[in-house]
């Protein structure tokens, strides 16, 4: 069976002309994961990949189809469709119930390797084409098997996308009291207008009853960022210098592929200094942080440091004409109310304790991923037969 037998390649889709359209960039392609990370809304554009729910979208150039850049469409509204970057190779399935199982065939080894060896074109600019994708062989198997593989393998992907909607859920948990507290004031206003507590005693009794005459909360000092953290450059790694590995290599957008070595242990934040100006990303483990990111060097706990940097407009920070830049001095300038190091210790247990959850999360998506990715061409063979349940029992 080849796969131009189940799927259609950059199938004629039609656009809204009159008004934006749904957008969705490389860089919110995810690496080797299902879902779109990010979806925008743009002016309708006269070229560039154009695609509806269920289709599946691949990359196609150097170095994001060697990445494992894709996606299965979902989450455009209704019957709309959506467009994308020129460099997407769209799958849209012949028969919905294979929707599933073809993006789960751009996600298998051999294929991703098949489409590797057919790319063309000068080095630092190699393309597959989509004609040369037509021809890829898999075993041949059933509607009912190919379904029921899309079904169990997207189980799978179904837990790591509810365990990552839960930790953003966290993430603004942590951010909204970050705000309350050091940038809104709350307890201090609270306090001064005669308000209930909302908080516990032994934290309440932490917040000052007053603002003084600069509109600070009594005692705190004015600080600069430069006094709690140091922004280190992050050091270049290019894609054909980089060895196999675990290790996440980032960019300003984000992880950009793997490498069998880190820079620096985690926790740590990048920062985007070029390209991406303002990028925030918070990776628990050990990372390569290449040069367009600056990485945090903290003086006080690191979940403050992060909390703050996402509290300043960053992205709207550019210093550069023709490529987006950050300057560290700029960051450094800027300026915070400083509160007493016992509560900066009470937020960071707080804070660390959120975080504790959010990383036990993503032990289990790594977990569920690593199941996700050993099964996978084992069950497109037909060498195995499992449940959808039985996944997801064993691997959590």
């Amino acid at each position: 069976m080849k796969l131009q037998d189940i799927a259609q390649f950059n199938p004629a889709t039609k656009l809204m002309r009159d008004e934006d359209v749904h957008f969705v960039d490389m860089a919110s392609l995810p690496v080797m994961a299902r879902d779109i990370t990010k979806i925008e809304r743009r002016p309708a554009a006269s070229g560039g990949a154009k695609f509806i729910n269920g289709d599946t979208l691949m990359a196609r150039i150097t170095p994001c189809l060697e990445n494992g850049k894709g996606a299965l469409v979902s989450g455009l509204p209704g019957d709309t469709s959506g467009q994308g970057s020129t460099e997407f190779i769209v799958l849209r399935a012949h028969d919905s119930s294979d929707e599933k199982f073809i993006y789960y065939v751009t996600r298998n080894p051999s294929f991703h390797q098949y489409a590797i060896q057919r790319m063309t074109g000068t080095s630092g600019r190699q393309r597959v084409s989509w004609q040369s994708l037509v021809d890829y062989e898999m075993t041949s198997l059933s509607t009912a098997e190919r379904y029921q593989i899309g079904e169990i393998l997207g189980s799978l992907d179904d837990k790591i996308e509810l365990n990552h909607n839960m930790n953003e859920t966290l993430e603004a948990q942590s951010h909204a009291l970050f705000r309350d507290w050091f940038v809104d004031f709350g307890p201090v206003k609270a306090k001064m207008a005669g308000d209930d507590p909302y908080l516990a005693p032994e934290l309440w009794s932490l917040f000052p009853d007053r603002l003084d005459n600069n509109g600070s909360p009594d005692g705190w000092s004015i600080c600069q960022v430069r006094d709690v953290m140091g922004l280190a450059y992050g050091k270049s790694l290019p894609a054909r210098n980089r060895n196999h590995g675990s290790v996440p290599v980032y960019g300003s957008g984000g992880i950009g592929g793997y490498h069998n070595a880190a820079l620096i242990n985690g926790p740590t934040v990048m920062v985007g200094r070029k390209g991406t100006v303002g990028s925030l990303y918070w990776e628990n483990g050990p990372s390569f942080p290449i040069d367009t990111v600056f990485y945090v060097e903290p003086k006080v706990s690191l979940e403050y440091c992060y909390q703050l940097l996402l509290s300043y407009p960053l992205r709207d920070m550019n210093t550069d004409a023709a490529v987006p830049g950050l300057n560290r001095e700029n960051v450094y300038r800027l300026e915070f109310r400083k509160p007493s190091d016992q509560l900066l210790d009470a937020f960071n247990a707080i804070a660390s304790d959120i975080r504790a959850k959010m990383v036990a999360n993503l032990d289990e998506s790594r977990t569920l991923a690593q199941v996700r990715d050993l099964l996978l061409p084992k069950l497109m063979s037909g060498e195995i037969r499992i449940s959808a349940e039985e996944l997801i029992d064993e691997a959590t």
